[in-house]
């Protein structure tokens, strides 16, 4: 190649397309091959001077009739110029004249997804990615498609991919906000979410996925912040409850095993405290907690019960730990069901 032609390209490199079309026409007077003219073209195309480009391409594809790269150049203008029609005529043949041409099969794949013909368009960024599984963009560009098409996992994966590529798109940070904000996870999706915005502050969509998921994620945490403060009145009141039973359990066990003196006052006392402790936890756990987080709650009481029934047992021997094992037992399974009570009455409304 001359000189001016590596000037040239060197100027369109940099983006100084008018001084790429001074020397690349230098180097056309010299030789003409198709390779000049599609860059002469494209220089004109960048500085949206569509007839001068037109022109340029036409005489590339004179020069070389089997040129791809001038057909791929050709579909990307008529798809500016909204002629989709001729831009996907123009693309099929960059494809068919080189098989291996990824960039048009992401060109294609655009278009489609523009003309709402998504698996035609993921099909051309498949193909794509085939050919360069490793380009950050043909990535996004799949990433985005199967997001749309509802194949969650596979497209963030994508987009994650593009992200660790290096890829500097808000879009792409904006799509995987959204992917962990379907998930409710807040946090994440304001991270991706601050990225994009940072990337492109005048996009109105991704300003106000912004801005919503700033909403989501405060109410997020003032409900985290409830939800602490509600468990730690629930347990508070839990084991509350349980050292009242153990304290108060223990010097009457003797006599709540003697049967014949079950009407005992003190006894009655016992009973009507521990029953109404059980109804006060209860009810703190049906109305306060979630059904997911009460079970948790009934699940760390499972994995307790057994500890504290021989703790009861080595302290305070056979009859009167028995006597306290009991009644954690029975407290335990009123929860339990007043738990499942709870959930099934929430259903209801």
């Amino acid at each position: 190649m001359s000189k001016n032609f590596e000037l040239g390209k060197e100027y369109y490199d940099n983006e100084d397309y008018a001084k790429a079309i001074e020397f690349l026409k230098k180097a056309k007077d010299e030789k003409e091959d198709a390779e000049t003219c599609r860059l002469i073209g494209l220089s004109y195309c960048m500085l949206e001077d569509d007839s001068n480009a037109m022109f340029h391409y036409f005489m590339s594809i004179a020069i070389d009739p089997d040129y791809a790269a001038t057909y791929n150049n050709i579909g990307w203008l008529y798809q500016r110029m909204n002629a989709f029609p001729l831009a996907i005529e123009n693309y099929d043949k960059a494809i068919k004249l080189d098989p291996s041409f990824a960039v048009a099969y992401n060109n294609r794949g655009k278009l489609y997804g523009f003309l709402e013909k998504n698996d035609l368009a993921l099909n051309d960024f498949r193909e794509a990615l085939k050919l360069c599984p490793n380009e950050p963009f043909y990535l996004k560009n799949a990433g985005i498609m199967l997001t749309i098409k509802g194949e969650n996992d596979e497209g963030f994966d994508m987009l994650m991919k593009a992200v660790q590529l290096n890829l500097e798109d808000a879009h792409v940070y904006d799509y995987i906000g959204q992917n962990y904000q379907k998930f409710s996870d807040y946090k994440k999706a304001d991270i991706y979410f601050t990225k994009a915005i940072t990337l492109n502050p005048t996009d109105s969509f991704i300003k106000e996925h912004y801005e919503s998921n700033k909403e989501l994620l405060t109410r997020f945490k003032m409900k985290q912040e409830d939800s602490i403060v509600r468990s730690l009145l629930v347990y508070g009141c839990l084991i509350m409850y349980l050292v009242f039973v153990y304290v108060f359990s223990g010097p009457y066990i003797e006599d709540m095993l003697r049967w014949d003196e079950i009407y005992n006052d003190e006894l009655f006392m016992l009973f009507g405290m521990c029953i109404s402790g059980l109804i006060i936890a209860s009810f703190i756990l049906i109305k306060w907690v979630s059904f997911d987080d009460r079970a948790k709650i009934m699940k760390i009481s499972c994995f307790f019960y057994p500890i504290i029934c021989l703790v009861m047992l080595s302290l305070n021997g056979l009859k009167y730990g028995l006597g306290t094992v009991v009644l954690f037992g029975v407290a335990g399974i009123g929860m339990y069901f007043l738990h499942l009570y709870g959930e099934d009455a929430v259903r209801r409304k």
